[in-house]
Order: C-alpha cells, then sequence, then structure tokens
C-alpha cells in the first residue's frame, strides 16, 4: 500500500512542510517573543526590512498574515512562493556574510532626490475618547503589482492584542491606507504596521514592518502652519470641491498666469523648486531640546505611487537666522519651524501634470519622557486649518492637497467650441464655453494649464485624414473606453464631431526639444453643469478628448483595470482576489 502511495505521500508531506515554513498552516497570532524580538530591532516610525532567513521575523509576518485571512491553504500559492523565494534569497546573502535586516533609511540617504521611493507610514496614533484608540497608516509605491497591509494595536505592556486585526490586500494600487481602532484600558499601546509589495521593477517582494507607540497624551497645538497665500485672484479652483479655494495648495508648472497659484515655477526652476514651510507647535510641558533626529519630508504621488523628499540633514536651529527647526525664544514650551529655504532638486517624477500630491513632514520632539512624533501632512486631508488642527489627533496637523497643474496638447491644437467655431487651445480663456460631445452639451472652461513636455509626442491619424497630436497620458475616447494616447492602436475607433472615425496609424513625433502644451479643466458644477469621472469631454482636431481632470483617473483606471499586465508569478493569487471582489468563488483549475 506504501509502495503505491509513497510518492504522492512524500509529495504531499514536502507541501506541507514548505507551506508550514511559509505560514499557510500556522495556527495563532504572532507570539509576544516573536513580537519583542523584531520590535528591539527597529526605530519608532521607520521602516524596518524584515529579514526572512531569521525565523522570528518570518515567522511574525506570515502568522499575522494568517490571522488575516490572507494566507490561507486556498489563496496563498503564489504569495508563499515569493515569500519563499525571498527567504532564500534572505539566507544566500546571510551566507555572504551580507544583513538583510535593516533600518530603513534609504530615503534619508538617497542622493537621487529625483527618484521616487516607495514608503508606508503610520500617520495616526491617539487616544479618540477614555479607553479607545485610533491608528491609521499608508503605503505608496511606484507601479506596484501586488500589496498586502496588516494594522493592529497592542497593549505595549503585555503585547495583548488591542481590537482586531485590521487588513487590505490589493493588485496594482500605487497607494493604499489602513486604520484600525480598538478599546483598552492600557496607558500605553504600541501599533504594528506590517507590508508587503511587489513592483513592476523586477526587485523581488519586499517586507518592512513600522512600530509606533504612544505612551502618553500629548496635546499639540499648531498655529502658523498654513502655507498657502492667504488670497489669489482670481480666486483658486480646487479638484473635489471648485466652491473653496483653500480646498488646495495650488502649485503652477510653466502657467503663463500665476495670479490664481499659490505657488509658480518656470522652465528655470526646474531643478530648484521650494515650499514655504513654517509653522509652531505648543506643548503643556516644556521641550527639552530642538529636534534633530526623525526628520523627513515628502512629496507623495498618491496616484503614480512613490514619494521624493527633501533633505533635512541641514535644518539644525540657526539661532542667528531663527532658521530650522528651534525652541521658541518667547516660550519654552513650543518648537518653531522655518524651511523656507528648504527645496526639491529634480522633482519632476513627484511634481506630475495635473496630478495631486500629498505634502508630509515629521519630526520628533524632545519633549517628556515619551517623545511624540510631529506630523504635517495633507494625507488625511482635513478641510481647513484652525489654531489646533485635529483635537483628536494630538499630535498631528491635517492641511490641504498639492494640486499641481500643466498641459497635454500642443500649441495650435484647435478646439471645438459651443458656438461651433474653432480656437488654437492656446487663445481658449476661462469661463469660455466649449462643446463637449456630439450631442451638443455644453461646458465651461474653469481653468487653463500650460506647460511643457520632453517625451516624444503620440501621433494620431483616422481614416478621414485628421491629425491630433498629444502627450502619451492625455485621455481619448473610444469604442474600448476611455484610452491613455499610449494605449491606441490601429483600427480603435474615436468618436469625432460628425460620429467615429477609425484609428489608421499611431506614432510618435520625431521632436528632440521640449513643446509647449496645453490643458483645459472643464464644468462648472455650481452653475449646475453636471460633472462626473468620465464626462468633462471636449474635441481636440476633431477628435473627443478627455481635460485634465479626465488624465488623473484614466491613469489611475489604467492599472486598476487590469491594463497594466500582472507577472504570470501572481496571476494565480491575482485571479482569485478578483473573484472575490465580485463575489465570485472556486479554485483555479
Amino acid at each position: 500500500m506504501f509502495k503505491k502511495y509513497h510518492k504522492w505521500i512524500l509529495r504531499s508531506l514536502a507541501l506541507f512542510l514548505f507551506l508550514q515554513a511559509t505560514g499557510c498552516v500556522f495556527t495563532g497570532g504572532p507570539t509576544v517573543r516573536d513580537l519583542e524580538y523584531v520590535r528591539g530591532l527597529s526605530e519608532p516610525d521607520v521602516p524596518l526590512t524584515l529579514d526572512l532567513s531569521d525565523r522570528r521575523q518570518r515567522r511574525l509576518l506570515v502568522r499575522q498574515m494568517r490571522a488575516a485571512n490572507l494566507f490561507s491553504w486556498t489563496n496563498c500559492r503564489d504569495l508563499a512562493a515569493s515569500i519563499e523565494a525571498l527567504r532564500r534569497a534572505h539566507s544566500s546573502a546571510h551566507a555572504q556574510g551580507i544583513r538583510a535586516t535593516t533600518q530603513d533609511q534609504t530615503l534619508l540617504q538617497q542622493e537621487e532626490f529625483g527618484v521616487r521611493k516607495p514608503i508606508g507610514i503610520v500617520t495616526q496614533l491617539h487616544r479618540t475618547k477614555e479607553d479607545a484608540y485610533h491608528a491609521e497608516a499608508w503605503l505608496s509605491v511606484p507601479h506596484t503589482i501586488h500589496s498586502t497591509l496588516l494594522l493592529q494595536l497592542y497593549d505595549a505592556q503585555t503585547w495583548e492584542p488591542v481590537g482586531d486585526l485590521a487588513a487590505v490586500q490589493d493588485w496594482l494600487e500605487n497607494f493604499q491606507r489602513i486604520s484600525a481602532d480598538g478599546a483598552s484600558e492600557a496607558s500605553d499601546v504600541e501599533a504594528l504596521f506590517l507590508y508587503l509589495y511587489d513592483a513592476e521593477d523586477g526587485s523581488p517582494v519586499t517586507a518592512q514592518a513600522i512600530f509606533k507607540t504612544l505612551k502618553a497624551v500629548t496635546l499639540a497645538t499648531f498655529t502658523g502652519v498654513d502655507p498657502r497665500k492667504k488670497d489669489t485672484s482670481p480666486p483658486k479652483e480646487c479638484p473635489g470641491d471648485p466652491s473653496n479655494p483653500n480646498a488646495c495648495i495650488k502649485v503652477c508648472l510653466n502657467r503663463e498666469s500665476a495670479a490664481d497659484c499659490d505657488y509658480h515655477y518656470t522652465m528655470g526652476d526646474k531643478k530648484n523648486r521650494s515650499i514655504d514651510i513654517h509653522g509652531k507647535v505648543t506643548f503643556p510641558e516644556a521641550v527639552n531640546n530642538p529636534p534633530t533626529g526623525g526628520r523627513l519630508l515628502y512629496i507623495i504621488q498618491s496616484a503614480s505611487g512613490g514619494a521624493c523628499k527633501t533633505d533635512l540633514a541641514t535644518a539644525d536651529c540657526d539661532t542667528t537666522t531663527g532658521t530650522g527647526f528651534c525652541i521658541d525664544p518667547t516660550d519654552p514650551n513650543a518648537i518653531t519651524w522655518t524651511l523656507g529655504t528648504q527645496t526639491f532638486p529634480t522633482m519632476d517624477p513627484c511634481w506630475d501634470s495635473a496630478h495631486e500630491a500629498d505634502f508630509h513632514l515629521q519630526f520628533a520632539a524632545n519633549v517628556g519622557t515619551s517623545p511624540p512624533t510631529i506630523q504635517v501632512t495633507s494625507v488625511d486631508n482635513a478641510p481647513a486649518i484652525g489654531a489646533q488642527c485635529n483635537p483628536n489627533s494630538f499630535d498631528t496637523c491635517e492641511i490641504p492637497r498639492l494640486y499641481f497643474v500643466w498641459g497635454c496638447l500642443p500649441e495650435g491644437t484647435p478646439i471645438r467650441m459651443a458656438d461651433g467655431s474653432s480656437k488654437p487651445i492656446e487663445k481658449i480663456e476661462v469661463r469660455e464655453k466649449v462643446l463637449a460631445d456630439a450631442a451638443g452639451r455644453v461646458l465651461t472652461v474653469v481653468d487653463t494649464f500650460r506647460g511643457t513636455e520632453e517625451l516624444p509626442l503620440v501621433v494620431v491619424r483616422d481614416d478621414q485624414e485628421r491629425t491630433l497630436r498629444l502627450t502619451e497620458t492625455h485621455p481619448v475616447v473610444t469604442a474600448r473606453g476611455v484610452l491613455l494616447a499610449k494605449e491606441l492602436r490601429v483600427g480603435d475607433v474615436l468618436s469625432t464631431e460628425k460620429g467615429t472615425s477609425e484609428v489608421v496609424s499611431v506614432d510618435r513625433s520625431e521632436a528632440t526639444e521640449a513643446v509647449l502644451v496645453y490643458n483645459l479643466r472643464l464644468g462648472d458644477a455650481a452653475a449646475g453643469e453636471e460633472v462626473t469621472r468620465d464626462n468633462t469631454t471636449h474635441f481636440a482636431a476633431g477628435i473627443l478628448v478627455g481635460d485634465s481632470r479626465m488624465q488623473g483617473t484614466s491613469e489611475r483606471e489604467y492599472r486598476r483595470g487590469g491594463r497594466a499586465q500582472v507577472p504570470p508569478e501572481w496571476r494565480r493569487d491575482y485571479r482569485r482576489w478578483v473573484r472575490r471582489q465580485e463575489g465570485e468563488s472556486g479554485e483555479d483549475r
């Protein structure tokens, strides 16, 4: 009997041992010893890259994933294989004397300031009311394929879980956030944020952990942190809330007019951009020393993923000029920061066209016996700034998001106006009206953008002798849906002023230098115009295209719709995930 089935038994045993080693068949959450061990390797609020050749680090990760039901027998094949491959890579590196466990200081030390790096941050850990706690975290990765986020609160003394484990698993999403809540009588609470991601750059899956501690409630009061102009003329129009000019920090890149911008940059400023960063935070007790550690400043791209940073290593207090991080000379309980001279060298990857981005400043405040990490951030985007930014956050001030505006159609592109006339895009002014579709719908121009494009333009020709030149990420309406220009192919059916046409060629321009490009923002909801995520269209050279609002949406959907390719090693898990999202079940055959 054994001889008959011995191969099957041995294979089953080997599979069982493999899954056990990677955590699929473990029961129970992380042990106190594992939590204390990994916590001892890390610094608060700084990502720790896990060494999966260390069984205690690997066990912490996979048991937490299993507790979230994200590492079960039926859905962990690809993920388990990637984690096992990472374990082998770490073991091989360790055998050569290379330690895989590192405190992730890449954003602190990197010299390539123009490169977007993956970043995870615990943005919130506070007491919402007596014996109730709340934590929030997020992960931003450029061109990610897969990400798994886990967030758990613990009693910092006993490591007993506080509340339920929160988990998020997603695909082709460059920015993910997660939150966790719990009730406990513990005076000290610890948040553990574990996350994994796999990017398109061919690097192996990455696993990291962040610990954040709340040992005491430090009620911080913020003043003077607003980086916006007090008013602009004409008033700013912000995405999502065009009637509220305070809903964004508007950054204009190569705009002819900067009157309605908080910040304005031209071609000459390309490698030397700065934001006026200043503020003051006051505590109930005296500050021991000016902040010298944990000083981070990011521009985070939630649409395309990743973060760029400016270097705050030279931001020590200068008592002569009053710049840097200082103890307020008139108030020993307050810290001030004046960083207006800080710049973002070569920041093009994070200063994208017609996109929103987040601003995040954090530093460790040397106050009392449990120094809090102070944060000024737009990630959670509170609608207004007050003397005390968020009474429930204690250590966090939330400011509006950055909104970048640029251009996408070259100079001279004819736009069909509401009265039937044609006008070059560079001549169009705010409050003019354009034809939005062949049915005669009209939309108001609420903003115009002008910029430069260094990449060769996409040149589209149809069977009715139309030629449209545009940047590769500009949205075009087709029978296949709204596509980015770089996705167009011969045979695609376009929407035109007179019906439809067919693409006969898609090429790249031969321009060797940057060209001027323009864009429009359409739709005045306050005037009763219907504005949705995919209806702010207009005719450019007779072909229906989207405006700046649709461009950001289309780029995100390019990835979320699966048009960004999932590699073969992840397809089984991806198909299972899609079926779960659709409420289906079953095993891959």
